[in-house]
């Protein structure tokens, strides 16, 4: 449709994640690539990592055989250029995530 075609594009990093957004007239398009969530046993804890950088994550965890995932509630902490969630390992066998909205 005439008006529905931007005149001029602007490509940037708005969000700090190192991916180049897409800015136009009509729209804003962050570019939200994939985030690895690495898992690290050690004595007695679960530690969950991701990049820093995706600070709209939110970690959520399952237990296994269930569909319900709910919110970790535990504190994140930023190590340099990862944020990582420590855990109990008395838990049962679960699933983690992390949620975008």
């Amino acid at each position: 449709m005439p008006g529905d075609t931007p005149r001029c594009i602007a490509l940037d990093d708005l969000n700090g994640d190192e991916q180049v957004d897409v800015i136009s007239g009509n729209a804003i398009l962050l570019n939200r690539s994939r985030v690895s969530l690495a898992v690290t046993n050690g004595s007695g804890t679960l530690k969950l990592k991701w990049p820093a950088h995706a600070y709209s994550g939110t970690p959520e965890s399952a237990a296994l055989g269930f569909n319900d995932w709910l919110n970790l509630t535990n504190r994140i902490h930023p190590e340099g250029t990862e944020n990582t969630i420590t855990l109990p390992t008395d838990r049962a066998e679960q699933f983690f995530r992390l949620r975008f909205d």
